[in-house]
């Protein structure tokens, strides 16, 4: 089977909650950061009933890239592992539309995160990975042999945690994937896991990322702390380095900058009269960038659409698209 878009996804379930400061810093968790959590019982005595989304970066992204509806005569997989219990039976039924290629673990229970918010819509996440980091190589090995090309291969920093080596093996097959799509992620990625990305980007033909994420990556190539634009310098220095044709970065509220070849663009964000939540915001905004890129739009609608979809999630909890249309 052929591919417009083949994702590699870390599936896990998002669970929504709104509380004050002192119940995340209970966890040991801050508003503004991500925190890998290693019990289980950091989701107990929550202070309200959660709010349960699919979720994980990669598979915001491709819901939401569903959602435009542009998409429908794309061909579009999606892989990973969950667990045989009843959260990943939610994550199943998430994707019509696409052709899902899912290894059931029978002993491992489904990642699951858990997303808080203030009032004020900041968010901390506390994700507890579980069987999406045991995504094996035998399953890996089964679902290529299934797909004989994809135009696109999209994934996470995420992904990188636990299967750098099956992508740098999937790009030496360079029959099977025609351009790589890479996100970034986190900052704590960039510091954590410096050489998994370096493996890859010289593979990467678009980079996506948030100002923090570019500016870690800033930190990682230049030791001139003096400079001005760090999200923009440090996107330079990638491109210079590894060749990656394609970088963009979203900066909140302010212009999404792009590096193309050389060339600078600055496009304008739309202004969010309400924000609930930002869990998924950066996820959503990759997905209508997808949607467009798919469609044949130039960058500047893709980056258009991207925030149209951002703006959308930042109105609801957690990376839910029910009710979306696009905007003529």
């Amino acid at each position: 089977m052929n591919f417009d878009l083949l994702t590699f996804a870390n599936p896990i379930i998002d669970v929504c909650i709104e509380a004050p400061r002192s119940f995340v810093e209970e966890r040991s968790l801050k508003f503004g950061e991500t925190k890998l959590v290693d019990e289980a019982s950091v989701f107990d005595n929550l202070p309200c009933k959660p709010t349960y989304v699919p979720g994980g970066s990669a598979s915001n992204t491709i819901r939401a890239l569903l959602a435009t509806k542009l998409n429908v005569n794309n061909q579009i997989g999606i892989t990973g592992a969950i667990g045989a219990d009843e959260i990943g039976l939610v994550y199943t039924h998430a994707f019509e539309g696409c052709q899902t290629f899912l290894e059931i673990l029978e002993n491992e229970s489904t990642s699951k995160c858990l997303c808080v918010t203030d009032p004020s819509g900041e968010r901390s996440l506390g994700p507890l990975v579980l069987a999406s980091n045991q995504y094996s190589t035998s399953f890996y090995n089964q679902t290529l042999e299934s797909i004989e090309k994809s135009s696109i291969c999209y994934l996470t920093g995420f992904f990188l945690l636990h299967s750098t080596d099956k992508i740098v093996n999937l790009m030496q097959n360079t029959e099977k994937i025609d351009r790589l799509m890479l996100n970034l992620s986190d900052a704590f990625v960039v510091y954590g896991f410096w050489d998994c990305l370096n493996q890859v980007f010289p593979h990467t033909s678009l980079l996506v990322g948030n100002h923090v994420e570019y500016t870690a990556v800033y930190e990682k190539l230049s030791s001139n702390p003096a400079e001005d634009n760090k999200m923009l310098a440090a996107m330079r220095l990638l491109q210079d380095k590894y060749g990656i044709p394609t970088l963009i970065c979203t900066c909140g509220a302010n212009d999404v900058i792009v590096l193309q070849d050389g060339t600078v663009s600055m496009y304008p964000v739309r202004a969010v009269d309400v924000v609930v939540d930002t869990n998924g915001a950066g996820d959503s905004f990759v997905g209508g960038l997808l949607a467009g890129i798919l469609s044949g739009f130039p960058m500047e609608k893709c980056v258009a659409l991207g925030n149209e979809l951002a703006g959308y999630c930042l109105g609801k909890v957690g990376a839910d698209y029910s009710g979306f249309e696009m905007q003529k």
